[in-house]
């Protein structure tokens, strides 16, 4: 369905689905962390978002340590640093 929703006659993009995180982890899983930072950006997530998929999903093969990085890495590409 392409992850988006008709609201009237406008396609509204959903944003933080459990499949988007599988997305996530899937591209992180296979070293691709850019396009996880991305994907962290573009879909929405935030840590406590990540953090909540991560205690309530199975088999998603990530580590803490994975959720950390992936939540520095989106806040990066959205601009938002810290350092």
């Amino acid at each position: 369905n392409n992850n988006k929703k008709t609201k009237g006659n406008i396609m509204e993009k959903e944003y933080r689905t459990q499949k988007q995180f599988l997305i996530i982890a899937d591209s992180a899983i296979n070293g691709n962390w850019s396009i996880a930072f991305k994907e962290v950006a573009e879909f929405g997530f935030f840590a406590d978002d990540l953090i909540l998929f991560f205690n309530n999903t199975e088999a998603h093969g990530l580590d803490w340590e994975s959720i950390v990085y992936l939540a520095q890495g989106g806040q990066k590409e959205r601009g938002n640093t810290n350092d």
